[in-house]
Order: C-alpha cells, then structure tokens, then sequence
C-alpha cells in the first residue's frame, strides 16, 4: 500500500455511505471529496479513530454501478462544527470495482467538462524559459508547481504580464531528452507573499511527441496508463 500513496486522486462531487466493519449500524453518509485507485477522501458529520475499519459504498456520476470496496481510516481532520475531513485508503476492492474507477478517472484526465480545465498532477522541475520574440535574450530559470496537458504552473521571481509568449523547455521526471515548448502564453499571475510569483502558462506550439510525453506522465501519476 506504500506504493499507491503516491497516485493523485482526482476532484469528484458525488456521495458515499459507509459503516464500521461487524457494526450493525445503519449507514452513514458523506460528502466524497477526491478519489484515486488506492482511497478517498470524504467530508462527514462522524468522528472516527484512525485506523478504523469501514464498508464503503460510492456513488459516482456518470458510473453504471455501485462500488463496494473496504478501507482503513489513515486521518481525520476536525473542520469545526462537528465537520470531518476524512482519508481511507482502500484495503479491499474488487476487479470490477477498480476497473470502474479507472474508467473514471481516465474520463477526466483530459477536459473535466464542468471546470473547462486540464487535470494537473504535481511537477517539481526546473525550468529554462526566455522571451518568444528576442532568440537573444537570456535563458532563466524558475520552478514548477503542476503541469497538465495543456501547460504549467510555475513559480518564478519576475513579475509576467499576462499575454506574454514565452519559450520553454524542461525534463519530466524518469524521461530521456528535454520537453520544449517553442511557443507558451501567459494565461495568468499573481503575487505571493514572500516577493516571488505564480504564473500558469499555456502550450501553444510543443511537438505531438513532447505532448504525448506529458500526458503519458500526468496519466501514470493517477496510476493509469494507456
């Protein structure tokens, strides 16, 4: 199980009811926050003891069945107001089961329809980039945050102008040769507290070879491959 805590879960707004293992109590029922093929985490009304044993039921949208898996409470976070932020990573799950949760999350590793964003998964990288128009100007670096299909999210000491193009390159971790980006926008940027800023950046021209690299990696963070 130390293995699959390290696969992203993806942002989910669905239900799910559980119980304690043994327990004949009737259901409980909560929020599901973000799922992945090793847990979930829920948002509930019960406090619980880590390391509690449960029965879970999910229901996803957009799935044709039920999932009934068993998981192990590992944390539980204390929201106020008698709210719970809950982790269970699963114990048991069957084939069908798993199977159906990788249909969802492969369904919305490209565009997730009702935010009209790319799923990202963590990118700590460095990154060489320099002005689009001026081949003559000076390569400087910066960090990622994320990365997605579609771009990146980095953290980077100047001040950018939303609209500024940009030329890119950067190596994804366990990949052979640099990912460029030959042409990226400015989408968005905004100060932080310690001086530095984020910025997200778009991909407007990057090879079909460099694009499938990248989702290929996004996709093996969610634990699914192709």
């Amino acid at each position: 199980m130390e293995q699959r805590r390290k696969f992203i879960r993806l942002a989910v707004d669905a239900t799910v009811s559980y119980k304690l293992q043994d327990s004949g109590n009737s259901p409980a029922v909560a929020e599901l926050q973000d799922i992945s093929i090793s847990g979930v985490r829920m948002v509930g009304d019960k406090p619980l003891v880590k390391g509690a044993l449960l029965d879970i039921v999910l229901r996803i949208p957009g799935l044709k069945e039920e999932i009934k898996v068993k998981g192990v409470l590992k944390w539980q976070r204390n929201l106020g107001m008698q709210i719970y932020d809950t982790g269970v990573e699963f114990t048991q799950i069957d084939d069908s089961g798993k199977a159906l949760i990788v249909e969802f999350i492969k369904g919305n590793v490209g565009m997730v329809e009702d935010r009209r964003e790319f799923v990202r998964c963590k990118l700590n990288a460095v990154i060489g980039y320099r002005l689009y128009d001026d081949l003559s100007s000076e390569v400087k670096y910066c960090e990622s945050v994320d990365v997605s299909a579609s771009g990146l999210k980095l953290v980077i000491k100047e001040e950018m102008e939303k609209g500024t193009k940009l030329r890119v390159s950067f190596k994804l971790p366990d990949e052979d040769g640099e990912i460029i980006a030959l042409c990226t926008i400015v989408a968005w940027s905004q100060a932080k507290t310690d001086g530095a800023h984020e910025a997200g950046i778009e991909f407007l021209e990057i090879s079909p070879e460099d694009q499938i690299k990248v989702g290929k990696y996004v996709k093996r963070n969610f634990g699914i491959m192709d």
